[in-house]
């Protein structure tokens, strides 16, 4: 038996050849769900993406109360523990908005966990961009209505005050995704992680 984030348990047997779990960071307004969405088809990879783990949470609850960060666990809790039992061929496609802010570092930590229960390979993704791009993709149309943040205020102070999480890991592949179409930071994303359909 395997154990999984929160206690779950899996009968995954262990097995030398399981895809991997990748996972894609970077500011917000940055494009991981874009290039998520184009990844996740072409190698064959389930996608779970933030928006999905944290819409219903910011449905009920405004971003950031306690409130809405102790719904935001119980449904990656939940997920987590269920993606344990993908068949392990299946590939897992994770997207976060993660800073070395402590709570973030905390959910983070729920990532490694759910690697290390699959006994799968964790990449992980850094995407860079210019903060005048970043700024500019922030307040694209369509954003607040996916309830994505929106403020370039609340950016800004980030990015001053933080850094991305994992921007130093020795491992951690960078895509500067300033000039980049998401077509082209996929095929980038592709070549340079070894990826294929799995």
């Amino acid at each position: 038996m395997i154990n999984a984030p929160n206690g779950a348990k899996s009968s995954r047997a262990p097995v030398t050849d399981v895809a991997p779990i990748i996972h894609i960071n970077g500011w917000s307004g940055s494009g991981k769900l874009t290039i998520a969405r184009g990844l996740a088809p072409k190698i064959g990879a389930r996608l779970l993406d933030n928006h999905t783990l944290m819409n219903a949470a910011l449905a009920l609850f405004d971003r950031g109360t306690p409130e809405n960060r102790a719904l935001r666990q119980q449904l990656r809790d939940v997920a987590f523990a269920a993606a344990v039992d993908l068949p392990p061929a299946t590939a897992l496609v994770l997207t976060d908005a993660f800073s070395d802010d402590p709570y973030e570092e905390r959910l983070f930590a729920d990532v490694i966990a759910l690697a290390k229960a699959c006994q799968a390979p964790l990449i992980r993704v850094i995407l860079n961009m210019t903060e005048a791009e970043n700024m500019r993709r922030l307040t694209a149309p369509g954003r607040a209505e996916a309830h994505k943040l929106t403020d370039p205020d609340i950016l800004r102070d980030h990015r001053a005050n933080h850094v991305i999480l994992g921007h130093d890991h020795p491992d951690a592949i960078h895509i500067d995704v300033t000039d980049m179409t998401p077509d082209d930071a996929v095929r980038n994303l592709i070549e340079r992680a070894g990826l294929q359909r799995l």
